[in-house]
Order: structure tokens, then sequence, then C-alpha cells
């Protein structure tokens, strides 16, 4: 009998709960911090947390993705629209 195992990676919430609200830039959503991680799989089942890759916040609705230092350019409300620029820019 063969054992299938490996690693994958997952965004997941940060334990700390911050959501910044309203924030997104892209759709105007809630923004949640959230950590990419890298799981033990075994038979494709993650089962434990191997290590934490980066932390960022993350639109759940659009799928936009912010650095964490972009916090105060997030919830600033005239930073807010140079961040959407500069995103319409890309």
């Amino acid at each position: 009998m063969g054992f299938l195992f490996g690693t994958k990676g997952k965004v997941v919430p940060s334990k700390t709960n911050e959501i910044l609200e309203n924030a997104c830039p892209e759709c105007n959503a809630d923004l949640i911090l959230s950590d990419y991680k890298i799981f033990f799989t075994l038979f494709y089942i993650p089962l434990f947390t191997k290590n934490i890759i980066d932390q960022f916040y993350h639109c759940y609705q659009c799928e936009a993705s912010f650095k964490k230092e972009a916090r105060n350019d997030l919830v600033d409300s005239d930073k807010k629209d140079q961040v959407k620029s500069e995103i319409d820019k890309v």
C-alpha cells in the first residue's frame, strides 16, 4: 500500500480576525487579513500547517489582494481613490 503525501498552499483568514470594513478599492467590500499557509497533506487531505508564507488583506468578494503594508492607504478614503487609480493603470 502506498501513501500519497505532499504540500498544498491555501489562503485562510488570519487568527487576529482583523477586518477593514468597505475598504476594497475594487468592489467596496470588506477586506480580511489573511494568511497564505502551506499545509502538509496525506491522501490530498490537509493535516497540519507547515508554515505561513505571507500575510495580506484579501477581498473574498472580488478576490483582490493587497499587501499588509498598504493598510493605511486602504483605510484613508483619499488615498483609497489613489490606490484605485493605480490599479486601473495596471
